[in-house]
C-alpha cells in the first residue's frame, strides 16, 4: 500500500512538474529488532525495500538506506548509538544516513 501511494505520488508530480523536479524513493530502515512488531514488520520492510530497489515506481534516485551496513540490519535497531527506543535515528545513525543520501543524490552528477 506504501510503494503504490508513493509511486501514484511519483505519477502526481511529474504530471504536474514535467522534467523540474527531480524524485527519491528510499529504503525503509529497521525498526525495533522485533521487539514490539516481531517479524512481521521485517517480512514487509523486505517485501517494500525490493519494489524500491526495483523501482518500478519510476524515482530519478533510490536512496537504499536499508542496504547500509551499519544502519541497514535489522539488529542495528538495537543499538542505542544508532537509533532512539530502536526506532528513531540518534545524530550519530542520521549523520549515517545523510551520508546515503548524499552518496545518491551526488550519483546524479
Amino acid at each position: 500500500t506504501t510503494y503504490a501511494s508513493n509511486a501514484s505520488t511519483i505519477t502526481k508530480t511529474r504530471a504536474v512538474s514535467g522534467a523540474t523536479v527531480l524524485i527519491g524513493i528510499a529504503t525503509i530502515l529497521p525498526r525495533d529488532n522485533g521487539t514490539v512488531n516481531g517479524s512481521a514488520f521485517e517480512t514487509v520492510r523486505q517485501a517494500y525495500n525490493t519494489l524500491v530497489r526495483a523501482n518500478t515506481a519510476g524515482a530519478d534516485f533510490i536512496v537504499d538506506l536499508a542496504a547500509d551496513p551499519t544502519m541497514g540490519p535489522q539488529a542495528a535497531a538495537a543499538d542505542s548509538t544508532l537509533y532512539v527506543s530502536a526506532l528513531h535515528p540518534t545524530a550519530r545513525g542520521q549523520g549515517i544516513d545523510a551520508q546515503v543520501y548524499a552518496t545518491a543524490i551526488n550519483a546524479l552528477g
